[in-house]
């Protein structure tokens, strides 16, 4: 695993990556991969689609 620690204004984040190379996946892609995740999750909200993990719920295949 690799930590990938950005400071952006006052605030340092942190990201995860199994990709160990920075060659490969620089600090800066998983910053735009992460933020185009947190897009799709709000787009998500934004329509009321809601997948939970609940037994009693029924899942999206």
């Amino acid at each position: 695993m690799r930590l990938v620690s950005v400071l952006w204004g006052k605030t340092w984040y942190r990201y995860l990556t199994n990709v160990l190379d920075p060659e490969e996946l620089s600090a800066q892609q998983v910053c735009e991969l992460y933020r185009n995740r947190w897009q799709i999750e709000q787009a998500f909200l934004l329509t009321g689609f809601e997948q939970s993990s609940s037994p009693n719920k029924p899942q999206i295949a």
